[in-house]
């Protein structure tokens, strides 16, 4: 009978020292990496009309965790502005820009995105907001590379699908400091009527699905409460 309660003692110890690491240690890590891919649409000269000619976008994205709540994010995003205008002499004109969006933005999640069930506050799902600065890159109507100012912000769902891998649904609204997105002189204000009006600017907007896999393993640390 001794016996019995001392293996049953043994075995409960191995697996304490050899399962619960391992359960503490999932969703320690500060880092993640990823692909995205969706649609994507311009608002402009040409179009005034959301989610109108979508067109394929695709990238990469890398964030860092400060905490279960913030985060910085950088993303890179390759799309196409598309649309159709009619010309001076009546005639419907279609166009096709391709461009590479660049964003920094900081990231905040509205619950604790955590597996931890000892946690009320953790969640393996989260909605979260951002905002921040990019660049929007793009030829011009002379096939010159413009390099634009822009100011992404927007909103997103993130789901914990295992201790590593994380989904995420985003949509990303870009305003552009540049009024030729089109890539077209008629649409480019040749001009100059628009002046400085930052509303007589270009905006870019994507919605991606998004898969990223956690690194970077976070030191021990018992006082941090993730």
């Amino acid at each position: 009978m001794m016996f019995n309660k001392s293996l049953e003692r043994n075995v409960l110890v191995f697996l304490l020292i050899f399962f619960v690491p391992g359960i503490k240690a999932q969703d320690k890590y500060l880092a993640e990496i990823g692909v995205a891919a969706g649609n994507g649409f311009y608002l402009g000269d040409a179009n005034g009309q959301p989610f109108k000619n979508p067109t394929t976008v695709y990238g990469a994205t890398f964030r860092y965790r400060f905490n279960p709540r913030t985060a910085l994010r950088t993303e890179w995003n390759h799309g196409v502005a598309e649309g159709r205008y009619i010309n001076a002499t009546d005639e419907t004109v279609n166009f096709s820009n391709s461009l590479n969006a660049f964003d920094i933005c900081g990231e905040f999640n509205f619950f604790d995105l955590m597996q931890k069930p000892n946690n009320r506050n953790s969640k393996r799902y989260s909605t979260y907001v951002f905002a921040g600065l990019g660049t929007m890159i793009y030829p011009n109507d002379s096939s010159k590379t413009v390099t634009a100012l822009s100011i992404p912000f927007g909103v997103g769902f993130k789901y914990k699908v295992s201790s590593r891998f994380n989904v995420n649904l985003q949509w990303n609204m870009r305003w552009i400091d540049s009024d030729d997105l089109e890539g077209v002189n008629e649409l480019n204000n040749p001009h100059g009527l628009n002046g400085s009006n930052p509303f007589n600017k270009d905006f870019f907007s994507t919605i991606t699905l998004g898969i990223t896999f956690d690194f970077l393993k976070k030191p021990c640390d018992c006082k941090s409460k993730w």
